[in-house]
């Protein structure tokens, strides 16, 4: 656009935008930088993942060059490497600017682009590497060792979001070796969950049980027990063990009982994707119920989750929610009832489907199958419509 044209759009002066152009690092005041959120919030999904990517250091013209995957999976191969050469015995110290940016990025995971947060993290990983290998202070390798970790933690989970599961784990097996050395068992546990989580989407719900029960036997008491409990409920669903699926979610009640008493740093102090709440297990259970086709155990969970999440009572991420939303209409095609999947599904649809979370998109597709097997002519034009979402996409 020209200066005029964009100054029309976003509301300010002509000056102004010169202004802009002239002085890029001047400070705005809040007014106007709302005014701008307004403006980027109003784009087509194509231009906001542009400007995502741009504000994450891509230019457009090596974007057109970009493979999504060979980057993903360069930057895995990248922290895995990394992980194995290193070996040390170092000692507990804080750096605050590191753990600022990893509370960035896990708070904000579902509010911005996954792939400028994906940028983000790997190029805050090369700086904690760079430190790592210009500091000689066993005390100060700790605690970068422990950012190194919860950085591939979190491109872990975000390349599994991404679509890339091989780069997932790679990085999820190298997020494990920096918590064993900075000695720290909730991200090692963590990371084991993720590992299993993975496993359990794939469909091998033996290996995914085998991480699971490996991971709680190091996890400190409280959250991420909780946690792990329902990682393992949802390996169980996938087995078919509806017996196991309910006694591991009883046992989760008494770890839930414990992590109001337990402090957890990764839950409670840098929470975002690394927290797991109510909401957040009453949705896994509801999923690992799904799973062995119990459509009213789902409901009730998946029901909860929602409750808990828009009471205010357990505040979860969109994503979160959303996933429920398409558990909660799986539920109810279990039941036959296509008019109430269809209130759950249709916020859903609306959203943009660009960028995609791959752990919704698997959601959906398994609503299609279901209403594929569901007779009539509500359930048909429902599937023609979640189908063709998930053509756009590109799932």
């Amino acid at each position: 656009m020209s200066q005029e044209t964009f100054a029309e759009k976003v509301g300010v002066g002509v000056r102004t935008v010169s202004k802009w152009h002239q002085h890029p690092d001047s400070e705005l005041r809040p007014v106007t930088a709302a005014m701008l959120d307004t403006f980027v919030e109003n784009l087509d999904p194509g231009a906001r993942r542009r400007f995502s990517l741009a504000m994450a250091g891509v230019s457009i013209t090596a974007l057109a060059r970009l493979d999504e995957s060979d980057w993903l999976l360069a930057a895995a191969a990248d922290a895995s490497l990394d992980a194995l050469s290193r070996s040390s015995q170092v000692g507990p110290e804080v750096l605050p600017d590191l753990i600022q940016h990893v509370m960035q990025i896990a708070r904000g995971y579902d509010s911005a682009s996954r792939t400028a947060a994906f940028r983000h993290a790997q190029a805050m990983r090369q700086l904690a590497a760079h430190l790592a290998d210009t500091t000689s202070r066993p005390s100060e390798l700790a605690d970068i060792y422990l950012a190194l970790g919860q950085l591939d933690a979190l491109m872990a989970s975000l390349a599994f979001d991404l679509g890339s599961w091989e780069a997932a784990a790679q990085l999820a097996r190298a997020s494990t070796r920096y918590a064993d050395l900075a000695g720290h068992t909730s991200l090692h546990a963590w990371t084991l969950g993720l590992e299993a989580t993975l496993a359990f989407w794939s469909g091998d719900g033996h290996r995914a049980l085998d991480l699971a029960n490996a991971a709680l036997a190091i996890a400190p008491a409280g959250a991420p027990r909780f946690r792990l409990r329902h990682i393992a409920a949802r390996a169980h669903g996938v087995l078919g063990d509806a017996h196991a699926t309910r006694r591991v979610l009883e046992q989760a009640c008494d770890d839930r009982d414990t992590a109001d008493t337990s402090r957890d740093e990764l839950h409670d102090v840098i929470g975002g994707e690394f927290a797991f709440g109510d909401a957040r297990a009453a949705a896994c259970a509801g999923a690992a119920w799904l799973r062995l086709g119990r459509g009213r155990e789902a409901l009730a969970d998946t029901q909860r989750a929602l409750a808990f999440h828009f009471s205010g009572a357990a505040p979860t991420s969109p994503g979160v929610v959303h996933g429920a939303g398409v558990d909660t209409a799986a539920a109810f095609l279990l039941q036959g009832d296509v008019t109430s999947a269809e209130c759950f599904l249709r916020p859903v649809l609306e959203l943009d489907s660009d960028p995609i979370n791959c752990s919704l998109g698997g959601r959906l597709d398994s609503v299609a199958e279901l209403l594929e097997h569901t007779p009539g002519a509500a359930a048909s034009a429902l599937g023609t419509d979640v189908r063709s979402w998930l053509s756009c996409a590109n799932v």
